[in-house]
């Protein structure tokens, strides 16, 4: 036999916790849940954190937990709530998106397959405003044309899905809504709303203000106006560019205050005008300063003109103010120049002319007097524009160390500009010379110099020379003849002297203007210490006058060892004049160094000349005293060496700074100046 139990509740909610006396008559009933409230805490304005703990799962597991709240004292969990997991225990729950202000019960609630039980509800209130309706603003219209706008505004929902137009017209009635593009709007900040409006009147006000409406009430932001784009337009006539005799360029700007506007210049010799041209930009738009212009031709040379800017558009014209300009267009201006490139028979005239704009023939007049008598036509004419232009002619077939007159003449066609007179003088003069002392003077022979100024005219120059101030003989200079007009040296060399013989001689020098001569000098037909002979400087002449040493005219070395220290060189200990030759041949035999001192002047070859040698202690002291000391011979001032051995560790040298010889060690450096007898 079957045995059937029935099972049955009687669920009776209290404030504490949703408890049930379950009744059993015959079988047990299926149980939800048993759960309480985590009490509320963390609360602010939008959040607060709650929970709950399932102390029973009743007859099966709990799938899906959380809190639901409400403003109501009972909520479920068809209200707000949360997910927050499944099973027994405890658990936190955030509470999110709620309304600043306002008192909320929650209450926790668990679900398994027998249903959902709820813990008890508890209340609290969050923090700061309670809703109220949306705060709405109106800004300023933006992107105003002349038949459009975009209207602008902000709105804060206060978290009630908003409605937002905009109001707007000619008048406070207003007569237009239009919808934001935003619209609706929710949250609870502040969000830019905006709506474009169009078929606009031109240059005209309207009013217009932000409407927000949602379920707590409607509120309007304050009336504000806009005004639509478009005016007459603003003109300003400017300053005439590009003047020439017969065209020129009209400017101004125009504003054309957003209407299509055609621009003009009106212009003439009076304030009548009697001419229009139409501006090249025309017509112009926009709402800023646009640059217009107008090229007109066919003007009057050297004529004054008005002329001003026109624009119209739609809502009117306006003129700009009456400006001038004048033609260009004068007789020339001119400045006569020096004359450059001045020679004995030709020049080069020169000039500045200013064409004033028409085109200009350009001449000059010149001759001996100012009356001239003499035309030739400048390379650079006809002359142009109204700048100065530098002009010139050259003219040739003059007369030498003469005065000449010239002016420039130019002609237009306006009339004829003469300048002023200036004058020239063709070069040519005499020749200037100096007789200058005789050089390289030996017993037989000398080199007879001076200077001569050829003042630009060809000029042959001699020497006359003789043994009194008759001379008797001439000779030509090496540099004749001689042009330019600058001092020129010049020389001539002679020979078949006698020997001791005094001799007088002078420069001639002749051109086509003349002949000058220069201050007689005299020299006397013997060697002289510092004199260039034989390949070097004289330093040394012996007692008949005939023969002597020379040095080279620089140094062969500044840093040569005397060579072979610890060996004795033997008959290299000569000191005397005359014994440098034999010392240097023994120094070479004896030391095979190289690049000592006495193998550098053996091996020099100079000015022809093979038998240098390195001097003996007296030639060098002779060599110092007589040229280094004169200033003569280009010397350092350091030491010599010379081609006296004391012994095989040392060698005489000679300080050149102060006069004294002086052993040396020969493994030491020292200048080195070659000479050889004559």
């Amino acid at each position: 036999m079957l045995l059937f139990l029935t099972y049955f509740t009687i669920y009776q909610p209290f404030i504490s916790s949703a408890k049930h006396q379950i009744i059993t008559s015959g079988c047990e009933k299926e149980k939800v849940p048993v759960i309480t409230t985590t009490s509320v805490s963390n609360i602010t304005a939008t959040t607060a954190i709650s929970g709950g703990n399932i102390t029973d799962e009743g007859s099966s597991t709990v799938i899906t937990r959380g809190v639901c709240w409400g403003t109501g004292t009972t909520p479920t969990i068809t209200d707000n709530k949360t997910t927050d997991g499944a099973g027994a225990g405890s658990f936190t729950s955030n509470i999110i998106d709620l309304f600043g202000g306002t008192t909320y019960y929650v209450r926790a609630y668990a679900t398994n397959s027998s249903g959902t039980g709820y813990g008890m509800a508890m209340s609290f209130s969050t923090t700061g405003q309670p809703p109220s309706p949306p705060i709405s603003t109106t800004q300023n219209a933006t992107s105003i044309q002349i038949n459009s706008a975009q209207l602008n505004g902000t709105v804060n929902a206060k978290y009630f899905s908003t409605i937002v137009t905009f109001e707007y017209g000619t008048s406070v009635s207003y007569g237009n809504t239009i919808a934001a593009t935003q619209s609706p709007v929710t949250g609870n900040t502040n969000i830019n709303v905006s709506a474009n409006i169009s078929d606009l009147t031109v240059a005209t006000i309207y009013h217009y203000r932000v409407k927000a409406v949602n379920s707590l009430g409607t509120t309007y932001g304050s009336d504000l106006t806009f005004t639509t784009l478009g005016q007459v337009p603003t003109v300003t006539t400017l300053a005439a560019t590009n003047i020439t005799p017969v065209i020129a360029q009209l400017n101004g700007t125009v504003n054309a205050n957003y209407l299509s506007t055609v621009v003009t210049f009106e212009y003439g010799t009076t304030i009548g005008y009697g001419s229009t041209i139409t501006a090249t930009q025309s017509p112009a738009t926009g709402g800023t300063n646009t640059n217009v212009s107008a090229n007109i031709s066919g003007l009057t040379v050297a004529t004054v003109y008005h002329y001003r800017i026109k624009g119209v558009n739609s809502l009117g014209t306006t003129n700009g103010s009456d400006l001038t300009f004048t033609t260009l267009g004068h007789v020339p201006s001119i400045i006569t120049l020096p004359a450059t490139s001045i020679t004995p028979v030709s020049t080069q005239l020169n000039g500045s002319v200013n064409a004033n704009s028409l085109s200009t023939v350009v001449t000059f007049e010149y001759g001996t007097t100012n009356g001239y008598g003499n035309t030739v036509t400048a390379t650079q004419s006809p002359v142009t524009g109204s700048t100065y232009t530098n002009v010139s002619s050259p003219i040739t077939g003059l007369t030498a160390g003469s005065t000449y007159h010239y002016r420039i003449v130019a002609v237009n066609a306006l009339g004829t500009t003469n300048s002023s007179d200036l004058t020239f003088t063709t070069l040519g003069q005499v020749p200037t010379v100096t007789t200058l002392p005789a050089t390289s003077t030996t017993p037989v022979a000398a080199q007879l110099n001076g200077t001569v100024n050829a003042n630009n005219l060809s000029t042959v120059v001699t020497f006359e020379y003789g043994t009194t101030i008759g001379y008797g003989s001439t000779i030509t200079a090496t540099q004749s003849p001689v042009t330019g007009n600058a001092n020129t040296s010049v020389s001539a060399p002679i020979t078949g002297l006698t020997t001791g013989s005094t001799y007088h001689y002078r420069i001639v020098a002749v051109n086509s203007l003349g002949t000058i001569y220069g201050s007689d000098i005299t020299f006397t037909a013997i060697y002289v210490i510092g004199g260039y002979v034989n390949g070097g400087i004289i330093f040394y002449i012996d007692g008949t006058g005939q023969h002597g040493l020379v040095c080279a005219p620089t140094d062969q070395s500044i840093s040569a060892e005397w060579g072979c220290h610890g060996t004795d060189i033997t008959g290299a200990d000569g000191t005397s004049v005359g014994t440098g030759n034999q010392n240097t041949i023994d120094i070479v035999n004896g030391c095979s160094s190289a690049g000592i001192a006495a193998k550098i002047c053996y091996d020099l070859v100079l000015n022809t000349y093979t038998d240098w040698y390195l001097p003996s202690k007296d030639e060098l002291s002779l060599m110092r005293n007589n040229l280094k000391a004169n200033g003569l011979g280009d010397f350092a001032n350091n030491s010599y060496w010379s081609s006296s051995e004391v012994s095989f560790i040392v060698a005489w040298a000679h300080e050149f700074a102060n006069g004294g010889s002086f052993y040396y060690d020969r493994g030491y450096t020292c200048y080195v100046r070659a000479v050889r007898a004559f």
